[in-house]
């Protein structure tokens, strides 16, 4: 291989690479049934019955115990005592979650 090329293919996986990941469309009928897909949670308490249940088994209550702490990120705020809570979205394998002014 010639440098040029090794260049140019290490270009082309740059841009592949940089390129957002394009989710399927959220639709209404998504939306309406949510076990059709339940490694996503694409709305807020997850259903419109707002049930906030989630029928993934790999962490049940026998092993819930073990589990620790593996990533954390801060998500702004300079105030005292200010806090977040919010409900985060899941669509194929990406969390979106908004800060404290409401941007995700």
């Amino acid at each position: 291989m010639t440098t040029r090329s090794i260049r140019s293919i290490l270009l082309s996986a740059s841009i592949l690479a940089a390129a957002p990941a394009l989710a399927a469309d959220v639709t209404p009928e998504r939306l309406a049934n949510p076990d059709k897909e339940p490694q996503n949670w694409l709305m807020n308490h997850r259903s419109y019955d707002s049930q906030r249940y989630s029928p993934l088994a790999r962490i049940n209550k026998d092993n819930v115990k073990t589990l620790k702490l593996a990533y954390a990120v801060a998500l702004g705020g300079t105030s005292t005592g200010e806090n977040l809570q919010a409900t985060p979205l899941v669509e194929d394998g990406v969390m979106y979650i908004v800060d404290l002014w409401g941007i995700v």
